[in-house]
């Protein structure tokens, strides 16, 4: 089992206050359109047996007071892919968009999805927890291609008990005090959820 790092730990805060706001909680996602003759089968089947995706679907954050939360792989039987078909925009955005994945039902969950317009998708959603943004970056390209594997947990020195809970207070000051993030909204006790969630396209050509 590895201790959580301070990033961690307060990734763990962000998500408690966004659940008690009402919202899915501080969980990230990719939003990819397939091309057209994409076969979902095919393509659930092949990421199925992703070593890499089959390891992070069972890590788990282990609880043990009065110590640190922990990292601890389980061994675990539930899904973490999906194939939904026949979607209208608005179910699309309502369910699949708005998932949302937990330690006890598993962090991450990719959903393979045929709208009502002919179009496929995959969206991968992810507990904010389990990466920053260059551990995205890394998770994508296992996903893409085996050979790409990296460790879950890269080699570093052992940090002391007082340091990583230094280092999670340090990280929550330091971004609820940028503007950049906004994040310092999520401190008011009376925030309403929006209506629609907020999107961020970028497209590839």
């Amino acid at each position: 089992m590895t201790r959580l790092s301070g990033s961690d730990q307060f990734h763990l805060l962000l998500d408690r206050k966004m659940l008690r706001n009402g919202l899915s909680g501080n969980i990230s996602r990719i939003h990819l359109q397939l091309s057209s003759d994409t076969d979902l089968a095919t393509l659930a089947e092949r990421l199925s047996s992703n070593s890499t995706l089959k390891a992070i679907s069972e890590l788990r954050v282990i609880q043990r007071w009065p110590f640190l939360p922990l990292w601890k792989q389980v061994n675990s039987e539930r899904e973490y892919i999906g194939i939904s078909t026949g979607l209208s925009q608005a179910d699309f955005r309502s369910s699949i968009l708005n998932r949302k994945v937990s330690n006890s039902e598993g962090l991450v969950f990719i959903d393979l999805c045929e709208l009502q317009d002919g179009t496929k998708h995959v969206v991968v959603s992810m507990h904010h927890v389990l990466f920053d943004h260059q551990g995205m970056v890394n998770f994508m390209m296992a996903l893409a291609d085996e050979a790409n594997s990296f460790p879950l947990f890269q080699e570093s020195e052992p940090i002391s008990l007082l340091k990583t809970l230094g280092n999670a207070a340090y990280m929550t000051v330091y971004m609820l005090s940028r503007r950049s993030t906004e994040l310092g909204t999520l401190i008011g006790k009376h925030i309403k959820p929006q209506n629609e969630p907020k999107f961020e396209v970028i497209r590839f050509t």
